[in-house]
């Protein structure tokens, strides 16, 4: 202490050596806020344990669905068609299946079927405690299920609710979780409520409702119906087709056109005509005679007379002849139009009625599988039913307690820390050492004004931060 001691109003606000000296610190604010930390670990506490009364006990429940991909999942609505593809539609993979059993929607079927008000409403702890219960557990749970009963829904919910509705599939997100046991074709549906019973009847109704999705999803309904129309559309051109070919040999005026061969009426219409055989037979004796005539003794008028006469019976059977060609042209034409109507239509009764068929063939193994189907053999179906566990998993109510006397402990700190940074008063002597630099020797003890001559014969140190 060689060195003068100079306070000053400003050195009192002056920033601290550089480095923090946390032991110290801490000792500080305890001696300062020690109630308030003592206070705030105490409120933690208690909203630890509030939080443990508010949270019910938690059970699971486990079910277990078995996917079997077959002929069903693969048919689609171009099944009816295209019988010779060798390659069929893939069938859906797990990963397929766990995104459409994803679906919000299925958890609404869900809280129809169970009801709002039971996914809601929290089970009575009271009902689980056994002749074992401990007096403090059954008072506990007393007031657990006061409490549940205080929180119970305003109105019934068994009803459609939109409000309570909405609350339940929120609810159900949280409760009910799916995943698969790779890599075989498991799957696995955990649930959580607050009583084994509650637990084991969701796991139920969600196995229940994933299997009735699955059949509904992969239903033949919709593809027998658009089958049986094209069916039906089918067979309405196949008669219509039959109709006209039949119809056209009818009107074709040929005796028993329905069983004619075009063979047998290609010959019948080829017939020669026998008018045009006999003059073409007449035309072919005058001109023998014509040229035994010129090969004769005859007097030249008598030549000439018989070859006009000769040459006018050739002109006539010309002109016949003509007459008989033209005919016969006309009938081929005919016959070359007939035959185009008629492979016409024999093809398209022929293409008709083999489509036909195709369809029925079709149609008659898509009801089988059908029937397959409505007789309750779907191809997801429960392969392990719903565990009854009576040993809850939930919640941890010493953690909550921890949790909450650490927190108030943290802000208990908080708050000592805040006054001690906003203190600008030396109520100890540390901190007068650490700010100045200099030894403290002795310290003065606080006498109230009203008490000079305190009880105890040693005057005692006291830090009022006065």
């Amino acid at each position: 202490m060689n060195q003068p001691w100079k306070l000053s109003i400003a050195s009192e606000f002056e920033e601290p050596e550089p480095g923090l000296d946390l032991p110290a610190l801490l000792r500080r604010v305890w001696s300062h806020s020690s109630p308030w930390i003592c206070l705030f670990a105490f409120v933690g506490a208690a909203a630890g344990l509030v939080t443990g009364l508010l949270h019910p006990n938690t059970f699971a429940s486990e079910a277990k669905l078995f996917l079997r991909a077959g002929s069903r999942e693969q048919v689609t609505s171009e099944s009816l068609l295209d019988l010779g593809e060798p390659q069929r539609p893939a069938a859906p993979t797990m990963s397929d299946e766990l995104q459409m059993l994803s679906d919000v929607q299925i958890l609404e079927r869900v809280a129809r079927r169970v009801g709002p008000g039971e996914i809601l409403s929290a089970a009575d702890p009271s009902d689980q405690d056994g002749r074992s219960a401990s007096f403090p557990v059954r008072i506990f749970h007393w007031v657990q299920g006061l409490c549940f009963r205080v929180h119970t829904p305003p109105h019934d919910c068994s009803g459609d609710c939109p409000d309570c509705l909405y609350l339940a599939v929120k609810t159900l997100k949280d409760s009910v979780s799916i995943t698969n046991e790779r890599p075989s074709n498991v799957i696995v549906i955990s649930c959580t409520s607050t009583s084994p019973e509650k637990a084991r009847d969701l796991a139920q109704a969600v196995a229940d409702t994933f299997v009735e999705r699955h059949r509904q999803q992969f239903s033949l309904d919709s593809v027998l119906a658009a089958g049986r129309a094209k069916l039906e559309l089918a067979k309405q051109a196949r008669d219509d087709a039959a109709c006209a070919y039949f119809d056209f040999l009818t009107q074709s005026g040929l005796p028993d056109a329905e069983n004619h061969d075009p063979a047998v009426l290609l010959g019948l219409m080829s017939v020669p005509n026998e008018e045009y055989e006999t003059q073409l037979a007449l035309k072919r004796s005058l001109l023998a005679q014509r040229q035994i005539l010129l090969l004769g003794s005859h007097t030249v008028d008598e030549m000439h007379r018989v070859e006009r006469t000769i040459d006018e019976q050739v002109a006539r059977i010309d002109e016949r002849l003509a007459t008989a060609m033209s005919d016969k042209r006309e009938r081929a034409a005919h016959f070359n139009e007939y035959q185009r109507i008629h492979d016409d239509l024999d093809l398209a009764r022929t293409t008709t009625e083999l489509r036909y068929k195709q369809l029925l063939e079709r149609f008659t193994s898509l009801e089988s599988l059908a029937s397959t189907s409505i007789q309750d053999d779907p191809n997801l179906h429960l392969l392990q039913a719903p565990t009854l566990e009576v040993d809850k998993i939930g919640p941890h109510r010493l953690v909550f307690l921890i949790q909450g006397v650490i927190a108030g402990i943290a802000a208990g700190l908080a708050i000592g820390l805040a006054r001690e940074w906003f203190e600008r008063r030396w109520c100890h002597p540390d901190t007068f050492e650490s700010h100045s630099g200099i030894p403290v020797l002795a310290v003065v003890p606080h006498l109230p004004a009203w008490d000079p001559h305190p009880q105890s014969g040693v005057p005692t140190i006291g830090w009022s931060g006065r």
